[in-house]
């Protein structure tokens, strides 16, 4: 995405609804960051200045690897650009979209239950660890209430009892149930 062709901006502006002058100055700011026009997990830890323990460094590797969709290591411009353009623009439908896609780690389509634990697990050790480092008595009590969180999550969405959840799975279930859409939709905000 170095040099970006009319078409490109114009199919960029339609999928963030950002206008293209703003996208431009996104992306004169993210070649200024990172020249080569890729972002690594490394750059992204220190962007999100989270080397201060391992809790946190497990969430927000856990995050790029939800927003490398291409899965190639490293964030290009346009994924970067997409993920702004929705928290910042999006309609409920988008941003429900984008948690779909922050928990189908894998790409496959549909949210495995081991794929949600692991998301909401290492948020809830992200948040304990600031108050306790990361003690494994309480990194112990943090995966058990992430575990019953989820098992929450699937009794309400997982309608065909499968152990996974389809985008209209997902996207039903934030519309029913407007704690578990409130709680999925603000992890967003954590990254």
């Amino acid at each position: 995405t170095g040099s970006m062709k009319s078409d490109d901006w114009e199919n960029l502006k339609r999928v963030t609804g950002l206008p293209i002058k703003e996208l431009k100055a996104l992306h004169k700011e993210f070649h200024i960051g990172f020249p080569n026009g890729k972002m690594s997990k490394e750059d992204y830890l220190k962007i999100n200045n989270q080397h201060d323990n391992q809790s946190t460094e497990d969430f927000v590797s856990t995050m790029f690897d939800a927003f490398d969709k291409d899965k190639n290591g490293y964030i290009d411009f346009t994924e970067y650009a997409v993920v702004i353009g929705i928290k910042k623009n999006g309609s409920l439908n988008d941003k429900i979209l984008l948690a779909f896609n922050m928990f189908d780690i894998d790409g496959n389509g549909t949210i495995e239950y081991d794929e949600m634990l692991k998301l909401i697990s290492s948020l809830f050790k992200m948040i304990a660890s600031k108050s306790h480092g990361d003690n494994p008595k309480v990194m112990e009590k943090m995966e058990s209430q992430a575990k019953e969180r989820v098992d929450h999550i699937f009794s309400k969405m997982d309608v065909n009892g499968d152990g996974e959840l389809t985008l209209e799975e997902f996207t039903q279930g934030c519309h029913r149930d407007k704690e578990i859409s409130r709680a999925l939709l603000n992890i967003q905000n954590k990254i």
